[in-house]
C-alpha cells in the first residue's frame, strides 16, 4: 500500500541509523538509566503543574479562538477542538503556528511555490505571518528534529529555534508547509506539542477518485530506488535497478481493489489529533489552491485573503502555475513494451526511444488504445471516493463537526454516504463522471498497441538494428 511506503510520502518516524548501533546503545545505557531516575522525580513534581494547567485551559482556548476569522473564512472548512496543551516553556503568550501538512498531491507544491514569492509574503506579514518555507528550508525534514547524541531526546534544529523565536519577540505568527509530515510518530509529534501551545494544523482533501491517479503518476514518473533520490527512467528494466512502469488498472488492482485503503487525510488527522489545538481542513476542489488555503486555513489574513481573489480574478500580480504536474506515461510504457517483444535493440536509450513515440504519435495524430478499469473496480472506486466525500463534507461547514464523528472514522466502503445532501451528492458525480470523460481510470493497453502494423513498422524502421 502506498501509504507505507516512507520514502516517496515521507513522515513515518523510523529508528535513527545511530540508534540502532550496538557500541551506541552501549555509551547511552547509563545515560539512559540517570534520565529514568530523574523523570521519576520529575513526575512528582509534575502533579500540582497538571492541576495548574488545567485550570488555565480554557483561558488559553479563548484567547486562540479571537482569530477574527470573517463568515467568508468560514465556508468549508472545519475547527476541530482537540484540547488544550500545556503552555510553552518559553512564552505566556505564544505565538499561532499554522502547519500545512498536506497530505502529498493536493496542490502542495503549487501553495509552497506562491507562498515562497515575495509580494505574498510580504502581503502576508501585513496580517501578522511570516512564511518560513518548506522542506527545503529550515523545516527540512532530515534535519528538523534530530536525537541528541548526549541525552538521547529528540530536538529541534539551533536553526529551527532561532527562527521562532525571532517571531516571538516580534509576536508575529508563522506559517509553515510541508507534505512530507502528513504522519508523524508520537515522540515527534510531541516535540511540536511542546514547542508551540498553539499548533495549527491544515490539511488538503482531494477526493479519491483524483487522488489515486495522480499517486500513481507520482510514483512511476521517476524512478525510486532505496536509499537514491527519485530519477528519470534512463535504462531499460532490469538495467541498474530500472524497471517496467505498470499501467494504472494493474496498479489498482494490485494494490486497492478489495483492499482496505484509507485516505491519506484520514489517517493524517489521526496522526495530529492528539497534539494540535486546532485543525482546518480545506477543499481542493475549490478556487485556485493558494487562495484557498489563504482564505480558508490562515486564521486572520483578511488583507491578504482579498487582495489575492481581486488579483487572481483579474489576472494579475500573482500568477500561479503547477507545480509538480502530472505526466503523460503511455509512451515510455509503449517504448518499453516493444523493447520487451524484441523491436527495439538494448543499446537504444530509453528515453530517446519514449520522446521519438511521442513526437511520432503527434505528427501522425495516431491514439493508442486504452484499457481502463473493469466495471467491479469501477464501482469500488466510486463506493470507496463516495466513503471519503461523506466524510469531509462532515468535516467542513461553518465549525459543524466535532471529534467525535471522526476520531475513529469508519473504514467502511459504505459508511456515512447517505449524510451527503442532494447539491454535495451531485457535484461528487460531475466531478467523477469528468474524471471518466477525461480517462483517469485508463492508461494505454501496450498489448494491443504492438498488434497494430503502422507501430511494428516504425519500431523495426528506427530501431530494430544497433544504435548507430
Amino acid at each position: 500500500m502506498f501509504i507505507a511506503k516512507c520514502s516517496l510520502l515521507g513522515g513515518c518516524c523510523l529508528p535513527e541509523r545511530s540508534l540502532v548501533q550496538p557500541n551506541y546503545v552501549k555509551t547511552l545505557s547509563k545515560n539512559h538509566r540517570r534520565l529514568r531516575i530523574s523523570r521519576f522525580y520529575t513526575g512528582l513534581l509534575a502533579v500540582p503543574i497538571f492541576f495548574h494547567t488545567i485550570y488555565h485551559m480554557n483561558y488559553r482556548s479563548n484567547i486562540f479562538d479571537e482569530g477574527g476569522v470573517t463568515s467568508d473564512q468560514n465556508m468549508n472548512h472545519v475547527k476541530i477542538e482537540i484540547g488544550s496543551v500545556g503552555e510553552n516553556p518559553n512564552e505566556r503568550e505564544d505565538i499561532v503556528f499554522i502547519f500545512h501538512v498536506g497530505p502529498p498531491k493536493s496542490g502542495t507544491s503549487t501553495i509552497q511555490s506562491d507562498l515562497s514569492q515575495p509580494k505574498i509574503k510580504n502581503l502576508l506579514r501585513q496580517d501578522n505571518y511570516e512564511y518560513i518555507g518548506h522542506n527545503k528550508g529550515v523545516l527540512s525534514h532530515k534535519r528538523l528534529l534530530r536525537r541528541n547524541e548526549t541525552s538521547g531526546r529528540i530536538e529541534f534544529s539551533a536553526e529551527f529555534k532561532d527562527v521562532i523565536s525571532e517571531q516571538r519577540k516580534i509576536g508575529r505568527n508563522v506559517l509553515g508547509s510541508d507534505e512530507r509530515y502528513w504522519n508523524l510518530c508520537p515522540e515527534k509529534a510531541e516535540e511540536w506539542r511542546k514547542m508551540f501551545s498553539k499548533l495549527h494544523i491544515v490539511l488538503t482533501y482531494r477526493r479519491t477518485h483524483s487522488f489515486l491517479p495522480s499517486v500513481w503518476n507520482q510514483n512511476f514518473k521517476n524512478k525510486r530506488e532505496k536509499g537514491n533520490p527519485p530519477s528519470s527512467h534512463k535504462d531499460w528494466p532490469g538495467i541498474n535497478h530500472d524497471y517496467r512502469i505498470p499501467s494504472f488498472p494493474e496498479h489498482f488492482a494490485k494494490v486497492y481493489y478489495e483492499k482496505p485503503f484509507p485516505h491519506l487525510v484520514r489517517t493524517s488527522y489521526n496522526y495530529w489529533k492528539k497534539y494540535a489545538d486546532r485543525f482546518t481542513l480545506v477543499n481542493f476542489h475549490e478556487e485556485d489552491p493558494t487562495t484557498n488555503f489563504l482564505c480558508k486555513a490562515v486564521i486572520g489574513a483578511n488583507n491578504t485573503c482579498a487582495l489575492m481573489r481581486i488579483k487572481k480574478k483579474e489576472a494579475q500580480e500573482f500568477p500561479s502555475t503547477v507545480k509538480n504536474p502530472s505526466v503523460n506515461l503511455d509512451y515510455d510504457m509503449v517504448a518499453v513494451h516493444a523493447y520487451e517483444i524484441g523491436l527495439v535493440h538494448r543499446t537504444h536509450r530509453r528515453r530517446a526511444v519514449a520522446r521519438a513515440v511521442q513526437e511520432h504519435a503527434a505528427a501522425t495524430g495516431i491514439s493508442f488504445p486504452q484499457k481502463c478499469l473493469d466495471t467491479r473496480e469501477l464501482d469500488h472506486l466510486y463506493r470507496r471516493s463516495l466513503a471519503d466525500e461523506a466524510w469531509a463534507q462532515s468535516m467542513f461547514g461553518e465549525w459543524g463537526a466535532g471529534p467525535s464523528r471522526s476520531d475513529a472514522p469508519s473504514m467502511s466502503i459504505d459508511a456515512d454516504v447517505d449524510l451527503l445532501g442532494a447539491e454535495e451528492l451531485a457535484e461528487f458525480n460531475a466531478d467523477w463522471k469528468n474524471s471518466k470523460e477525461q480517462g483517469k481510470f485508463c492508461s494505454v493497453d501496450v498489448f494491443e498497441t504492438l498488434k497494430q502494423k503502422k507501430w511494428r513498422k516504425f519500431f523495426k524502421t528506427k530501431f530494430k538494428e544497433r544504435a548507430s
